[in-house]
């Protein structure tokens, strides 16, 4: 009586192994633009805590400055953030795009972006 065959070729295993290898890669690449995001997008919306009562540009961009360096964010300067007069207050509105190099000719373009509504009152 013959038995069958089990397991994975050596061929299968290394096909495997570098899909696995190209994720891997493609993550640590693009974990700390995440995170660098993710620091943006707190500061952005940390300044309603931070800037409540008095709120005017100047107030906003000073708060927007001391977090963006406080939290070493330099993907984007604190004058690439939009202020924009609303009825009750100011929008503030962060939208940057990054490219990531992966590898050759191939890269990623991570976009992030968000907006927050301060009042004056």
């Amino acid at each position: 009586m013959r038995e069958r065959q089990r397991g994975m070729t050596f061929l299968g295993l290394l096909i495997l192994l570098s899909f696995i290898g190209i994720f891997v890669f493609a993550g640590i690449k693009l974990a700390p633009v995440y995170l660098q995001g993710y620091k943006v997008m707190k500061a952005v919306a940390d300044l309603k805590n931070e800037t409540e009562g008095a709120v005017t540009p100047a107030t906003i961009q000073r708060a927007l400055e001391k977090r963006f360096d406080i939290e070493d964010i330099t993907e984007v300067k604190p004058k690439e953030v939009d202020i924009a007069k609303t009825e009750g207050g100011y929008s503030v509105h962060a939208a940057y795009d990054v490219q990531v190099p992966f590898f050759g000719n191939l890269s990623f373009l991570v976009h992030f972006e968000k907006t927050v509504n301060l009042s004056t009152t």
